[in-house]
Protein backbone atom coordinates (compact mmCIF):
# COMPACT_ATOMS: atom_id res chain seq x y z
CA UNK A 1 0.00 0.00 0.00
CA UNK A 2 1.42 3.39 -0.91
CA UNK A 3 1.92 6.36 1.54
CA UNK A 4 -0.59 8.30 -0.77
CA UNK A 5 -2.82 5.84 -0.48
CA UNK A 6 -2.64 5.39 3.02
CA UNK A 7 -2.93 8.93 3.38
CA UNK A 8 -6.24 9.35 1.67
CA UNK A 9 -7.67 6.04 4.05
CA UNK A 10 -7.06 8.54 6.94
CA UNK A 11 -8.54 11.16 5.70
CA UNK A 12 -11.90 12.53 7.72
CA UNK A 13 -15.14 12.05 5.80
CA UNK A 14 -16.07 15.23 5.13
CA UNK A 15 -19.88 16.25 6.48
CA UNK A 16 -21.85 16.68 3.54
CA UNK A 17 -20.23 13.25 2.76
CA UNK A 18 -21.84 12.09 5.85
CA UNK A 19 -25.02 13.51 5.31
CA UNK A 20 -24.93 11.97 1.56
CA UNK A 21 -24.46 8.40 3.47
CA UNK A 22 -27.38 8.77 5.57
CA UNK A 23 -29.27 10.13 3.29
CA UNK A 24 -28.42 6.91 0.43
CA UNK A 25 -28.44 4.04 3.58
CA UNK A 26 -32.21 5.70 4.80
CA UNK A 27 -34.01 6.31 1.17
CA UNK A 28 -34.24 8.72 2.00
CA UNK A 29 -37.45 8.05 4.44
CA UNK A 30 -40.71 8.33 2.48
CA UNK A 31 -42.13 11.17 4.79
CA UNK A 32 -45.75 10.72 3.49
CA UNK A 33 -48.04 8.09 2.38
CA UNK A 34 -48.56 7.47 -1.20
CA UNK A 35 -50.35 5.52 -3.52
CA UNK A 36 -48.45 2.79 -5.34
CA UNK A 37 -49.95 3.43 -8.59
CA UNK A 38 -48.21 7.30 -8.17
CA UNK A 39 -44.79 5.96 -8.94
CA UNK A 40 -45.75 3.93 -12.14
CA UNK A 41 -47.37 7.45 -13.66
CA UNK A 42 -44.30 9.43 -12.08
CA UNK A 43 -45.80 11.78 -10.18
CA UNK A 44 -43.70 14.41 -9.06
CA UNK A 45 -44.60 15.68 -5.48
CA UNK A 46 -41.63 17.03 -2.80
CA UNK A 47 -40.34 13.84 -1.70
CA UNK A 48 -39.30 12.64 -4.82
CA UNK A 49 -38.23 15.85 -6.00
CA UNK A 50 -35.98 15.30 -2.55
CA UNK A 51 -35.02 12.09 -3.21
CA UNK A 52 -34.48 12.93 -7.08
CA UNK A 53 -31.98 15.65 -5.76
CA UNK A 54 -30.20 13.32 -3.23
CA UNK A 55 -29.22 10.38 -5.93
CA UNK A 56 -28.26 12.92 -8.76
CA UNK A 57 -26.05 14.26 -6.14
CA UNK A 58 -24.82 10.99 -5.16
CA UNK A 59 -24.14 10.26 -9.23
CA UNK A 60 -22.09 13.46 -9.39
CA UNK A 61 -19.59 12.92 -6.83
CA UNK A 62 -19.18 9.15 -8.05
CA UNK A 63 -18.36 10.91 -11.47
CA UNK A 64 -15.68 13.48 -9.59
CA UNK A 65 -13.99 10.67 -7.68
CA UNK A 66 -14.41 7.50 -10.90
CA UNK A 67 -13.99 9.97 -14.45
CA UNK A 68 -9.84 10.26 -13.59
CA UNK A 69 -9.80 6.52 -13.28
CA UNK A 70 -12.43 5.42 -16.02
CA UNK A 71 -9.71 3.40 -17.79
CA UNK A 72 -8.80 1.15 -14.79
CA UNK A 73 -12.31 1.36 -13.29
CA UNK A 74 -13.08 -2.09 -14.19
CA UNK A 75 -9.96 -3.94 -13.44
CA UNK A 76 -9.95 -2.50 -9.81
CA UNK A 77 -13.22 -3.93 -8.85
CA UNK A 78 -13.48 -7.30 -7.21
CA UNK A 79 -15.65 -9.85 -8.92
CA UNK A 80 -18.59 -9.61 -6.14
CA UNK A 81 -18.70 -5.86 -6.83
CA UNK A 82 -18.36 -6.30 -11.07
CA UNK A 83 -21.34 -9.02 -10.50
CA UNK A 84 -23.47 -6.20 -8.76
CA UNK A 85 -22.66 -3.83 -11.65
CA UNK A 86 -23.61 -6.56 -13.76
CA UNK A 87 -26.88 -7.22 -12.24
CA UNK A 88 -27.86 -3.89 -12.73
CA UNK A 89 -26.96 -3.82 -16.29
CA UNK A 90 -29.00 -6.90 -16.76
CA UNK A 91 -32.38 -5.28 -14.66
CA UNK A 92 -32.09 -2.34 -16.95
CA UNK A 93 -32.64 -4.44 -19.85
CA UNK A 94 -36.45 -4.69 -18.61
CA UNK A 95 -37.07 -1.13 -19.17
CA UNK A 96 -37.87 -2.42 -22.84
CA UNK A 97 -40.42 -4.35 -21.16
CA UNK A 98 -41.85 -2.19 -18.12
CA UNK A 99 -44.91 -0.54 -18.02
CA UNK A 100 -42.99 2.01 -16.45
CA UNK A 101 -39.99 3.01 -18.32
CA UNK A 102 -38.64 5.76 -15.85
CA UNK A 103 -39.46 4.03 -12.82
CA UNK A 104 -37.41 1.14 -14.00
CA UNK A 105 -34.45 3.43 -15.13
CA UNK A 106 -34.75 5.14 -12.32
CA UNK A 107 -34.26 1.90 -10.00
CA UNK A 108 -31.59 0.79 -11.88
CA UNK A 109 -29.51 3.82 -11.43
CA UNK A 110 -30.06 4.29 -7.59
CA UNK A 111 -28.77 0.08 -7.88
CA UNK A 112 -25.66 1.30 -10.10
CA UNK A 113 -24.79 4.41 -7.44
CA UNK A 114 -25.24 2.06 -4.96
CA UNK A 115 -22.68 -0.41 -5.32
CA UNK A 116 -20.80 2.06 -7.10
CA UNK A 117 -21.03 5.01 -3.80
CA UNK A 118 -20.24 1.78 -1.25
CA UNK A 119 -16.92 0.78 -3.52
CA UNK A 120 -15.28 4.08 -3.30
CA UNK A 121 -16.51 5.31 -0.16
CA UNK A 122 -15.19 1.94 1.62
CA UNK A 123 -12.18 2.34 -0.48
CA UNK A 124 -11.31 5.82 0.69
CA UNK A 125 -12.23 5.99 4.02
CA UNK A 126 -11.88 2.85 5.32
CA UNK A 127 -13.67 -0.52 6.31
CA UNK A 128 -14.40 0.89 10.49
CA UNK A 129 -15.58 4.30 8.54
CA UNK A 130 -17.60 2.69 6.78
CA UNK A 131 -19.01 0.37 9.74
CA UNK A 132 -19.40 2.98 11.88
CA UNK A 133 -21.36 5.22 9.15
CA UNK A 134 -24.01 2.64 9.19
CA UNK A 135 -24.25 2.10 12.93
CA UNK A 136 -24.78 6.11 13.78
CA UNK A 137 -26.91 6.05 10.45
CA UNK A 138 -29.39 2.90 12.40
CA UNK A 139 -28.99 4.43 15.84
CA UNK A 140 -30.59 7.94 14.12
CA UNK A 141 -32.86 6.46 12.38
CA UNK A 142 -34.08 4.24 15.64
CA UNK A 143 -34.40 7.27 17.69
CA UNK A 144 -36.09 8.95 14.79
CA UNK A 145 -39.13 6.05 14.66
CA UNK A 146 -39.02 6.19 18.74
CA UNK A 147 -39.67 9.77 18.40
CA UNK A 148 -42.23 9.77 15.87
CA UNK A 149 -44.24 7.01 18.03
CA UNK A 150 -44.84 9.99 20.11
CA UNK A 151 -45.31 13.06 18.04
CA UNK A 152 -46.03 11.65 14.19
CA UNK A 153 -47.45 8.25 15.11
CA UNK A 154 -49.22 7.70 11.58
CA UNK A 155 -45.34 7.70 10.01
CA UNK A 156 -44.52 4.72 12.19
CA UNK A 157 -47.50 2.70 12.82
CA UNK A 158 -49.24 0.30 10.22
CA UNK A 159 -51.77 -2.59 10.54
CA UNK A 160 -50.95 -5.71 11.97
CA UNK A 161 -53.03 -8.76 10.21
CA UNK A 162 -55.53 -8.54 12.70
CA UNK A 163 -55.90 -4.53 11.84
CA UNK A 164 -54.19 -3.36 15.17
CA UNK A 165 -51.51 -0.68 14.97
CA UNK A 166 -48.62 -1.92 14.86
CA UNK A 167 -44.74 -0.20 15.23
CA UNK A 168 -43.16 -0.59 12.10
CA UNK A 169 -42.00 2.64 10.58
CA UNK A 170 -42.57 2.26 7.36
CA UNK A 171 -42.60 6.08 6.65
CA UNK A 172 -38.95 6.62 8.38
CA UNK A 173 -36.81 3.54 8.62
CA UNK A 174 -38.81 -0.29 9.21
CA UNK A 175 -38.24 -0.78 13.07
CA UNK A 176 -37.22 -4.57 13.41
CA UNK A 177 -34.35 -3.78 10.16
CA UNK A 178 -32.30 -0.75 11.67
CA UNK A 179 -32.74 -2.01 15.82
CA UNK A 180 -31.01 -5.33 14.10
CA UNK A 181 -28.54 -3.63 11.98
CA UNK A 182 -27.21 -1.47 14.87
CA UNK A 183 -27.36 -3.76 17.12
CA UNK A 184 -24.66 -5.80 15.69
CA UNK A 185 -22.89 -3.33 14.45
CA UNK A 186 -22.16 -2.29 18.75
CA UNK A 187 -19.78 -5.21 18.55
CA UNK A 188 -17.27 -3.47 16.29
CA UNK A 189 -17.02 -0.02 18.83
CA UNK A 190 -15.73 0.61 22.25
CA UNK A 191 -18.35 2.27 24.60
CA UNK A 192 -18.62 3.22 28.05
CA UNK A 193 -21.09 0.59 30.26
CA UNK A 194 -23.66 3.48 30.03
CA UNK A 195 -23.15 4.71 26.76
CA UNK A 196 -23.66 1.19 25.35
CA UNK A 197 -26.34 0.20 28.10
CA UNK A 198 -28.34 3.12 26.54
CA UNK A 199 -28.01 2.49 22.68
CA UNK A 200 -28.75 -1.32 23.33
CA UNK A 201 -31.94 0.24 25.26
CA UNK A 202 -33.15 1.99 22.68
CA UNK A 203 -32.74 0.19 19.71
CA UNK A 204 -33.70 -3.39 21.25
CA UNK A 205 -37.03 -1.74 22.40
CA UNK A 206 -37.53 -0.45 19.03
CA UNK A 207 -36.92 -3.89 18.26
CA UNK A 208 -39.50 -5.69 20.36
CA UNK A 209 -41.93 -3.09 19.61
CA UNK A 210 -41.68 -3.62 16.11
CA UNK A 211 -43.22 -7.69 16.22
CA UNK A 212 -40.92 -8.38 13.35
CA UNK A 213 -40.39 -11.70 13.22
CA UNK A 214 -38.06 -11.66 10.79
CA UNK A 215 -35.89 -8.81 13.10
CA UNK A 216 -35.98 -11.40 15.77
CA UNK A 217 -34.80 -14.12 13.60
CA UNK A 218 -32.17 -11.79 11.85
CA UNK A 219 -30.93 -11.36 15.65
CA UNK A 220 -30.27 -14.51 16.87
CA UNK A 221 -28.69 -15.84 13.81
CA UNK A 222 -26.35 -12.66 14.48
CA UNK A 223 -25.85 -13.84 17.69
CA UNK A 224 -25.33 -17.02 17.03
CA UNK A 225 -22.29 -16.13 14.89
CA UNK A 226 -20.83 -14.28 17.62
CA UNK A 227 -21.35 -17.09 19.86
CA UNK A 228 -19.40 -19.19 17.92
CA UNK A 229 -16.59 -16.42 16.83
CA UNK A 230 -15.93 -14.06 19.54
CA UNK A 231 -11.96 -14.26 20.30
CA UNK A 232 -12.55 -15.04 24.22
CA UNK A 233 -14.29 -16.73 26.37
CA UNK A 234 -15.24 -13.94 28.51
CA UNK A 235 -16.63 -12.18 25.85
CA UNK A 236 -18.35 -15.12 25.40
CA UNK A 237 -19.53 -15.42 28.47
CA UNK A 238 -20.83 -11.90 28.33
CA UNK A 239 -22.67 -12.61 25.31
CA UNK A 240 -24.34 -15.54 26.95
CA UNK A 241 -25.28 -13.55 29.92
CA UNK A 242 -26.44 -10.68 28.27
CA UNK A 243 -28.50 -12.75 25.63
CA UNK A 244 -30.34 -14.84 28.73
CA UNK A 245 -31.02 -11.59 30.87
CA UNK A 246 -32.77 -10.12 27.75
CA UNK A 247 -34.26 -13.11 26.81
CA UNK A 248 -36.11 -13.18 30.88
CA UNK A 249 -37.30 -9.79 30.86
CA UNK A 250 -39.07 -9.73 27.27
CA UNK A 251 -40.15 -13.26 26.69
CA UNK A 252 -43.41 -12.40 29.06
CA UNK A 253 -44.23 -9.21 26.49
CA UNK A 254 -42.71 -11.17 23.26
CA UNK A 255 -45.38 -14.08 23.35
CA UNK A 256 -48.16 -11.85 24.53
CA UNK A 257 -48.13 -9.21 22.09
CA UNK A 258 -47.45 -11.67 18.87
CA UNK A 259 -50.46 -13.59 19.66
CA UNK A 260 -52.33 -10.34 19.82
CA UNK A 261 -50.75 -8.55 17.10
CA UNK A 262 -49.64 -11.64 14.49
CA UNK A 263 -51.48 -14.45 13.11
CA UNK A 264 -49.28 -17.39 14.16
CA UNK A 265 -51.53 -19.03 10.52
CA UNK A 266 -49.07 -16.32 8.48
CA UNK A 267 -45.64 -17.86 10.00
CA UNK A 268 -46.48 -21.17 7.98
CA UNK A 269 -46.79 -18.96 4.78
CA UNK A 270 -44.69 -16.09 5.33
CA UNK A 271 -47.14 -13.62 6.13
CA UNK A 272 -48.76 -14.78 2.76
CA UNK A 273 -45.76 -14.03 0.44
CA UNK A 274 -44.98 -17.69 -0.05
CA UNK A 275 -48.48 -16.84 -2.26
CA UNK A 276 -47.22 -13.60 -3.97
CA UNK A 277 -44.04 -15.23 -5.06
CA UNK A 278 -45.84 -18.15 -6.92
CA UNK A 279 -48.35 -15.07 -8.50
CA UNK A 280 -45.35 -13.25 -9.62
CA UNK A 281 -43.04 -16.18 -11.16
CA UNK A 282 -45.86 -17.26 -13.49
CA UNK A 283 -46.67 -13.64 -14.31
CA UNK A 284 -42.39 -13.41 -15.25
CA UNK A 285 -42.38 -16.91 -16.44
CA UNK A 286 -45.30 -16.65 -18.58
CA UNK A 287 -45.11 -13.26 -20.32
CA UNK A 288 -41.08 -12.46 -19.99
CA UNK A 289 -39.51 -14.71 -18.62
CA UNK A 290 -35.73 -13.53 -20.03
CA UNK A 291 -35.60 -10.39 -19.14
CA UNK A 292 -38.62 -9.56 -16.95
CA UNK A 293 -41.44 -7.23 -16.87
CA UNK A 294 -39.36 -4.12 -15.70
CA UNK A 295 -37.21 -3.90 -12.51
CA UNK A 296 -39.29 -3.04 -9.54
CA UNK A 297 -42.73 -1.87 -11.99
CA UNK A 298 -43.41 -5.69 -12.24
CA UNK A 299 -43.98 -5.92 -8.51
CA UNK A 300 -46.06 -2.87 -8.76
CA UNK A 301 -48.69 -3.85 -10.68
CA UNK A 302 -48.53 -7.60 -10.47
CA UNK A 303 -48.40 -7.78 -6.70
CA UNK A 304 -51.52 -5.88 -5.81
CA UNK A 305 -53.19 -8.13 -7.90
CA UNK A 306 -52.76 -10.68 -5.74
CA UNK A 307 -52.96 -9.41 -2.26
CA UNK A 308 -53.08 -5.49 -2.29
CA UNK A 309 -51.87 -5.91 1.18
CA UNK A 310 -48.16 -6.31 0.44
CA UNK A 311 -47.85 -4.30 -2.73
CA UNK A 312 -44.50 -5.16 -3.67
CA UNK A 313 -42.35 -8.45 -3.91
CA UNK A 314 -41.26 -8.68 -0.36
CA UNK A 315 -38.16 -10.53 -1.42
CA UNK A 316 -34.40 -9.59 -3.69
CA UNK A 317 -34.52 -12.26 -5.25
CA UNK A 318 -38.15 -12.48 -6.61
CA UNK A 319 -37.63 -8.19 -6.91
CA UNK A 320 -35.33 -9.45 -9.35
CA UNK A 321 -36.92 -12.23 -11.10
CA UNK A 322 -39.99 -10.43 -11.74
CA UNK A 323 -38.00 -7.40 -12.54
CA UNK A 324 -34.86 -8.79 -14.71
CA UNK A 325 -36.01 -11.98 -15.57
CA UNK A 326 -33.79 -15.50 -15.61
CA UNK A 327 -30.63 -13.25 -17.14
CA UNK A 328 -30.70 -10.83 -14.02
CA UNK A 329 -31.50 -13.83 -11.37
CA UNK A 330 -28.43 -15.54 -12.72
CA UNK A 331 -26.41 -13.02 -11.84
CA UNK A 332 -27.44 -12.12 -9.10
CA UNK A 333 -27.69 -15.77 -7.60
CA UNK A 334 -23.98 -15.99 -9.25
CA UNK A 335 -23.48 -12.66 -6.37
CA UNK A 336 -24.64 -14.12 -3.67
CA UNK A 337 -22.82 -17.90 -3.95
CA UNK A 338 -19.82 -15.83 -4.12
CA UNK A 339 -20.60 -13.33 -1.30
CA UNK A 340 -21.96 -17.25 0.65
CA UNK A 341 -18.42 -18.27 -0.15
CA UNK A 342 -16.56 -15.08 1.06
CA UNK A 343 -18.46 -15.84 4.38
CA UNK A 344 -17.60 -19.38 4.31
CA UNK A 345 -13.79 -18.67 4.57
CA UNK A 346 -13.66 -15.12 6.71
CA UNK A 347 -15.18 -18.26 8.99
CA UNK A 348 -13.32 -20.33 9.19
CA UNK A 349 -10.03 -18.16 9.06
CA UNK A 350 -10.71 -14.76 10.87
CA UNK A 351 -11.57 -14.50 14.59
CA UNK A 352 -10.86 -10.44 15.18
CA UNK A 353 -13.78 -8.42 15.95
CA UNK A 354 -14.37 -6.57 12.55
CA UNK A 355 -14.08 -9.62 10.71
CA UNK A 356 -16.40 -11.48 13.29
CA UNK A 357 -19.37 -8.36 12.97
CA UNK A 358 -19.38 -8.21 9.27
CA UNK A 359 -19.94 -12.47 9.42
CA UNK A 360 -22.74 -11.96 11.67
CA UNK A 361 -23.92 -8.73 9.73
CA UNK A 362 -23.75 -11.07 6.45
CA UNK A 363 -25.89 -13.34 7.89
CA UNK A 364 -28.70 -10.98 9.30
CA UNK A 365 -28.71 -9.06 5.41
CA UNK A 366 -29.32 -12.46 4.01
CA UNK A 367 -32.60 -13.17 6.02
CA UNK A 368 -33.95 -9.58 5.37
CA UNK A 369 -32.90 -9.51 1.81
CA UNK A 370 -34.86 -13.47 1.23
CA UNK A 371 -38.19 -12.05 3.03
CA UNK A 372 -38.46 -8.59 2.07
CA UNK A 373 -36.17 -5.65 1.57
CA UNK A 374 -34.89 -3.81 -1.53
CA UNK A 375 -31.63 -3.83 -3.31
CA UNK A 376 -31.13 -0.09 -2.82
CA UNK A 377 -32.25 3.20 -0.94
CA UNK A 378 -32.96 1.10 1.82
CA UNK A 379 -30.71 0.11 4.95
CA UNK A 380 -30.75 -3.66 3.97
CA UNK A 381 -29.82 -3.23 0.79
CA UNK A 382 -26.98 -0.71 1.22
CA UNK A 383 -25.64 -2.36 3.78
CA UNK A 384 -25.46 -5.55 1.77
CA UNK A 385 -23.49 -3.37 -0.77
CA UNK A 386 -20.74 -2.20 1.52
CA UNK A 387 -20.39 -5.97 2.44
CA UNK A 388 -19.66 -6.88 -1.17
CA UNK A 389 -16.28 -4.32 -1.23
CA UNK A 390 -15.61 -4.96 2.55
CA UNK A 391 -15.38 -9.16 2.36
CA UNK A 392 -13.31 -9.58 -0.71
CA UNK A 393 -10.94 -7.27 1.17
CA UNK A 394 -10.87 -8.92 4.30
CA UNK A 395 -10.01 -12.16 2.63
CA UNK A 396 -6.76 -10.24 1.00
CA UNK A 397 -5.41 -8.73 4.22
CA UNK A 398 -3.04 -10.66 6.41
CA UNK A 399 -3.91 -12.44 9.25
CA UNK A 400 -1.71 -10.65 10.98
CA UNK A 401 -2.48 -7.37 10.13
CA UNK A 402 -5.49 -6.57 12.51
CA UNK A 403 -5.01 -2.97 13.13
CA UNK A 404 -4.41 -2.49 9.41
CA UNK A 405 -7.55 -4.23 8.56
CA UNK A 406 -9.64 -1.47 10.16
CA UNK A 407 -8.60 1.12 7.75
CA UNK A 408 -7.85 -0.78 5.16
CA UNK A 409 -9.63 0.25 1.42
CA UNK A 410 -7.02 0.19 -1.07
CA UNK A 411 -6.02 -2.27 -3.67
Amino acid sequence: MSASTQASINDKVPATLTVLFFLLLSGPPRLRIRDATASLDAVIDPVVVLHVIVWLSAGYWLFTQLWPHRRVLWRKLSLPERLGLLTAVALGLSTATSVSPALTIFRVYQLAVTVLFASVFVRKYGVRSALTHIFWSCVVLCAADAIAAFVAPDMVFGASEFGIMRFRGDLIAQTGVVSVLAIVLLFVHRFSFTAAACIVGLCFAVLLFSLMRTGYAALVVAFIVFLLKVPTSQTRNAFLFSGAIVLLFSWDFLVSRLNEYRDIDTLWTLSDRAGLWAYLANMTISQSPWIGLGYYSASRVYGPEYNPGLGTAHSGFMEVFAGGGVIALAVYVALWIVMAVLAAQIFLRRRDRISVTVLALFAAVALFNSIGSALEADPVGFTFWILVVVMPMIMRMPLDAKSRLARAGAM
